[in-house]
């Protein structure tokens, strides 16, 4: 995949959660492991963002976080540490102009 190709997909990829983001009521969870974690859904319209807020307990920092919604997860990140603590996932919308 050229660097073009790799770039249209990744802004497809971003566009797609974005909209699940807003439109979805889910439920939606936090995932790590075979854990999964309640996250309340808060939408910032006036900031272009949604945000996952919830509460995880993670063993060992470099467990992997999944943001699913029913059962399908649609992001990835690395916990940022270990322990009990809240995350929040933000997923925002790219307010530049695109030019054609």
């Amino acid at each position: 995949m050229g660097s073009l190709d790799a770039l249209a997909a990744r802004a497809v990829a971003k566009a797609r959660l974005l909209e699940r983001a807003v439109h979805d009521r889910g439920p939606w969870w936090i995932r790590v492991d075979d854990r999964r974690y309640v996250a309340s859904r808060l939408l910032l319209e006036d900031q272009g963002v949604v945000s996952f807020v919830a509460w995880v307990q993670v063993h060992d920092g470099e467990e992997t976080l999944a943001l699913a919604v029913r059962d399908e997860e649609v992001s990835w990140r690395l916990a940022p540490g270990h322990g009990e603590f809240t995350v929040t996932w933000d997923v925002v919308a790219q307010t530049e102009a695109l030019s054609s």
